[in-house]
């Protein structure tokens, strides 16, 4: 996919009708757009977002009334000159092959403010027709098929915000989300749904009324959990947009702060970044507790039990090895006889007797120790060697390694803890001048509305953890119902053979993931090495086929020591995260262009030019990026230049924005 035109009306800061020419060619694949903070780079960013997907982008479900609020606010209104627009237009046209054939698509959404009522209008074309093979009404569907809205958080991204991949967190969703899509492993899951779904619909057809009415209840619990995860995640949403709208109000009054409180704000800001550190070593510290006791802390609490269970399984291991050993000796026994025989009549007659006696002899003494050292026992687990060894760690873990790491993460916890409570006393205790009282009033109730938003943030998400604790577990108990079934003989031809192909695929899919992640893993380092500044820093990383957790190894001189992602800096986060979309880019079949805003904002120089002549001319076909001055300056503009296609400025003056030809050195 290559993005040709990008038509703006009347969009934000963007007055009248104005355009941009983003074609790019294999040799000069990269549309540098230069601008101020604040001259509408961020906008043009989210104008092409917007296009594409619509209501999409805000990752939370809108009443009409937020996204008409919202399609006002973007309608150009400059208040210097008194101008007001009543409509507003984004245009995108884009080439994309399918099925081998270049196809021209443009799409446009429009809205028009009448009566105080926003009309809005969305439109497709395909090679300059109206695209008719579907219902209008499924253009959006259409144009999401072809682009999935996963795909846009990864090559539209904001330098910025793009580092959320670096977060520690056991189920990371965005990296997920865009694994399974760039990879095509989603088609594979869709695939093993709608046939669940026929499959389901068939056992019910075949079966009682009891096993229908237990099977109905098992869904009704499903829509239940679906239901109130939605509503969950809408109100952890709305949260995080009152926590964002209070941030904003505590950068503003800290900056007056900053500018009026002198030796007092100085100190203050000390305590505020110790305090910042400490949260993020306290999150990090509860995210590592809860990952214990959810994984094997539960074998701890139950030493006795975990420990019979271990020696069950090591009695059984050491009895069939007694018993293949047994079998082995004994097909030795009967060589030996064979062989006796054989040879016979080539023992002279006085002593034939003798020898054939002795060897008989030793023969049954062989037999009967070995009846006597094999135990007679009853299999209980009969596990695999690979099984064996895994739950034989994981004991071993739980009874040892567990609790002493529970042990000095829980003190680590309480230290972290306490000293954060020593530091906002501190800071409630410092002593201001009476020209910031006011100020600080305001930021002390913004604290305290902050931290109450904190902690309800806090509860939902852990309400949201359990419920899909619950919801996991109901899933697993239907599953397991349909495949007690699906073994009955009342069951027809054509379900019984869904089931086979359901069954084929769901092992499909595991080898093709776990071959993905495998080339994943290796690409990682290597384009690591490419984008980083230190080399050889990581030795491995591993991928978590189920929650898709990165994790990050480096070698000591006789260990291997994971490395936490918190424990990176902003910088390191960012080439992690730009290492992460290079990785996956790589990967996948699905050409899309990349559009970048803030690229190099928290990256070092050493680390900058890496990116700028490593990353920005390999990384795609299309490249678009969106900087200030001080990212792409005079320097890093000259290595791109062989490589741009096209240069822009955006030029803001009396409230408006003008797209203008050019960059800052050229």
């Amino acid at each position: 996919m290559i993005i040709t035109r990008v038509k703006l009306e009347n969009f934000g800061l963007y007055a009248g009708v104005q355009e941009f020419n983003f074609k790019t060619t294999a040799q000069r694949n990269i549309i540098l757009i230069g601008g101020q903070n604040g001259n509408g780079k961020t906008t043009l960013f989210e104008a092409i977002r917007f296009c594409f997907y619509g209501p999409a982008i805000f990752h939370k479900r809108l009443t009409s009334k937020e996204y008409e609020d919202y399609l006002k606010s973007k309608i150009y209104y400059n208040v210097k000159k008194e101008v007001c627009a009543n409509n507003a237009s984004i245009e995108i046209e884009f080439e994309y092959v399918h099925l081998g054939k270049l196809q021209k698509y443009c799409i446009n959404r429009s809205w028009k403010l009448e009566n105080d009522q926003i009309n809005e209008v969305f439109n497709v074309k395909r090679d300059g027709e109206q695209l008719d093979e579907v219902e209008s009404d499924q253009w959006q569907v259409f144009i999401s098929d072809l682009i999935p809205p996963g795909l846009s958080e990864l090559f539209f991204f904001d330098g910025e915000k793009i580092q959320n991949l670096a977060n520690d967190t056991p189920d990371n969703i965005q990296l997920s989300d865009s694994f399974k899509s760039l990879l095509g492993i989603d088609l594979i899951e869709k695939l093993q749904s709608d046939l669940e779904i026929y499959l389901l619909k068939q056992l019910k057809q075949s079966s009682t009324k009891e096993i229908r009415s237990e099977m109905e209840g098992l869904e009704k619990k499903e829509q239940e959990y679906e239901l109130k995860q939605d509503y969950l995640n809408q109100e952890i949403a709305q949260i995080n947009t009152k926590l964002d709208a209070m941030n904003q109000k505590m950068n503003h009054q800290e900056a007056l702060l900053n500018s009026e409180g002198g030796s007092f704000t100085q100190k203050r800001n000390e305590l505020r970044n110790r305090g910042d550190i400490l949260d993020r070593e306290i999150e990090y510290l509860e995210n590592e507790i809860r990952k214990l006791c959810e994984d094997i802390l539960p074998l701890s609490f139950t030493p006795k039990l975990s420990l019979r269970l271990k020696k069950s399984i090591e009695t059984e291991d050491q009895v069939r090895s007694q018993i293949q050993a047994g079998k082995s000796i004994q097909k030795g026994i009967e060589k030996i006889k064979r062989e006796l025989n054989k040879e016979e009549a080539f023992f002279e007659i006085d002593n034939i007797n003798l020898k054939k006696k002795l060897i008989e002899k030793i023969i049954r003494l062989l037999e009967n120790n070995l009846a006597s050292e094999v135990k007679e026992i009853k299999f209980t687990h009969n596990l695999a060697a690979e099984e064996e060894n895994k739950i034989l760690n994981l004991i071993e873990s739980a009874t040892n390694t567990t609790p002493k790491q529970l042990i000095e993460l829980t003190k680590k916890y309480e230290a972290a803890v306490q000293e954060r409570q020593m530091v906002e006393r501190e800071i409630g205790l410092a002593a201001p001048n009476s020209t910031i009282e006011n100020h600080l009033k305001d930021i002390t109730q913004l604290n305290q509305e902050i931290g109450s938003n904190k902690q309800k943030l806090n509860d939902k998400n852990e309400e949201l953890r359990l419920l899909l604790i619950q919801k996991e577990k109901n899933a697993r108990e239907l599953k397991k119902f349909i495949e007690k079934i699906e073994t009955e003989d009342s069951i027809n031809k054509r379900t019984k053979l869904v089931s086979k192909v359901h069954n084929v695929l769901k092992d499909y899919y595991e080898q093709v993931k776990e071959k993905k992640i495998h080339i994943f893993c290796e690409l990682f380092i290597e384009s690591y090495e490419k984008v980083a500044r230190k080399k050889n820093v990581f030795s491995r990383i591993t991928l978590n086929p189920e929650t898709y957790e990165v994790k990050l190894y480096k070698k000591g001189k006789s260990y291997e020591k994971e490395v936490k992602k918190s424990e990176l800096s902003e910088g390191e986060k960012q080439i992690y995260a730009i290492t992460v979309l290079w990785t996956l880019t790589k990967m996948s079949p699905k050409q899309l262009p990349f559009i970048i805003d803030t690229p190099l904002g928290r990256l070092d120089i050493p680390h900058r030019e890496n990116i700028v002549l490593n990353f920005f001319p390999k990384v795609s076909h299309q490249l678009i990026i969106l900087s200030t001055d001080t990212e792409i300056d005079e320097k890093y503009y000259k290595n791109l230049k062989s490589r741009i296609n096209k240069n822009y400025i955006l030029d803001y003056s009396d409230g408006e924005t003008q797209i203008k030809e050019g960059y800052f050195w050229g």
